[in-house]
């Protein structure tokens, strides 16, 4: 059985924080920046008079030894607390507050310490199990794991002279950019326009109705990126990999998807199969087709691939309703909204545009004007709160066969946190399951590319 000193802790910085917090009052919001909870320490006294001192500061009294004290009876934990003596000691432990951030760090890494301490003993446990669920016990392990990890990072407030400098600079860069593309490119002249190509850090929610082009559009935007030399990440969480592979050799070799899923192939489709594999298989476009991932399971994977691909550039992930949440969750509203969040926190933490797809209710059925608005969003308000972005798609043609708009798809962007609203339209070629922009409509003709004469085989790619 491990006893109390076999875990880390540091008697010494723990008495010494708390006696700069008796006696100098400076050292009180110092402590308080670095040691959030009375968790954090190790012994049972010091943590009663952590929350002492946290009661007395919260109500705007000094903490100094009387009331300090005085607190400690008033609640009945000053015996608890290790008495009058124990204070007066650790009061006179005090020598100087300059060190209190230096003692409050190490207090604080003692009790991360101690955390993964206690997550490495109970994955042991649960590893011994004979009923274990591995993806289970991996899921939760990295959860916790990072969650240890976030606790450790801790940002100061920054002075605005030096923010304003570092906008100053950003503005500088953004001036110089061709076409006002502050961002990744969308691959769509009049979707940049509006929203200056996807930013950094933000969540962009994508949804609409099935069979509105959803994945088709994903798959635009991630080659858009790939051909640009950007690393993607594609988490396909309803088709499969070759699924999706089928879908990108159609928008590239513009061949029907219908033919491509029939095997039904000429050689001059097989001359824009093998140039269209030659020419994108060296782009870092990676997809991932596991069923039910977590935030925690997405969060670990691009961890490792940032550092094998030295960055990650854009994330698409297909779709969001079908994502865990991960833990103990009381209904779908509940589930969705943590989902959205942990999104959110993922494109801020590891700063990319992070595309997500979602569904919508079937509110735009029942309304003469199908297309969506704000309120149809499937499951949870959340999802618009937490979204920087937030775009609809939507064919008109899917509801009324004679439209005059038949053959395109309409962009309409219906929250746009740092930029306007608005809606722009593209041709949609569903025989490709691809957009176009709409001054931009290419032929039916092999890519300039292909050079080589038809052979009468498969070329030797395959």
């Amino acid at each position: 059985m491990q006893t109390e000193l076999t875990l880390p802790a540091s008697l010494d910085a723990e008495v010494t924080l708390l006696g700069n917090m008796i006696q100098d009052a400076r050292s009180v919001d110092t402590a308080l920046e670095i040691v959030r909870s009375s968790d954090e320490f190790y012994y049972s006294a010091h943590r009663i008079i952590f929350d002492a001192m946290i009661s007395l500061n919260s109500r705007g009294q000094g903490i100094n030894r009387v009331n300090l004290v005085d607190c400690l009876m008033t609640s009945g934990n000053l015996d608890k607390a290790g008495g009058v003596n124990n204070i007066v000691n650790i009061a006179n432990n005090y020598i100087s507050g300059d060190n209190t951030k230096e003692v409050a760090t190490l207090v604080h890494n003692k009790f991360l310490f101690r955390r993964l301490y206690d997550v490495a003993t109970e994955t042991r446990a649960e590893a011994l199990k004979a009923d274990t669920d591995i993806k289970s016990i991996i899921s939760e392990t990295e959860e916790r794991i990072l969650d240890i990890g976030l606790h450790s990072i801790q940002n100061d407030p920054e002075r605005i002279n030096f923010i304003l400098k570092n906008t100053a600079e950003e503005l500088v860069t953004r001036s110089k950019l061709k076409g006002g593309i502050s961002g990744l490119s969308t691959g769509f002249e009049d979707l940049d326009a509006m929203l200056s190509g996807f930013q950094k850090s933000d969540l962009i929610l994508l949804a609409a109705r099935p069979s509105m082009g959803k994945s088709a559009i994903m798959v635009n935007f991630a080659v858009a990126a790939a051909k640009e030399g950007k690393t993607v990440v594609i988490f396909s969480l309803e088709m499969s990999k070759e699924q999706l592979a089928m879908r990108i050799y159609s928008q590239l070799a513009n061949i029907d998807l219908t033919k491509l899923l029939k095997g039904d192939l000429d050689m001059d489709d097989w001359k824009r199969i093998s140039v269209s594999a030659n020419e994108f298989s060296s782009k870092n476009l990676f997809i991932d087709d596991t069923s039910g991932v977590s935030i925690t399971d997405i969060r670990a994977k691009l961890r490792r691939l940032a550092l094998q691909q030295d960055g990650i550039d854009l994330v698409l992930i297909d779709y969001l309703q079908l994502m865990e949440a991960g833990g103990k969750i009381e209904n779908r509203q509940q589930e969705i909204s943590k989902i959205s969040r942990g999104l959110k926190g993922l494109a801020k933490e590891l700063n990319i545009p992070l595309i997500a797809l979602s569904q919508l209710s079937r509110a735009p059925e029942m309304r003469s004007d199908h297309r969506p608005i704000l309120s149809d969003l499937r499951e949870s308000g959340a999802i618009e709160q937490d979204a920087d972005v937030v775009m609809f798609l939507y064919r008109d043609e899917y509801y009324n066969k004679d439209s005059e708009d038949r053959g395109t798809g309409e962009v309409i962007i219906a929250k746009h946190r740092n930029g306007p609203t608005g809606s722009i339209k593209l041709v949609y070629k569903g025989e490709n399951t691809k957009f176009l922009d709409m001054k931009n409509v290419p032929g039916d003709a092999p890519p300039a590319e292909v050079e080589a004469e038809a052979k009468g085989e498969i070329p030797d790619f395959i």
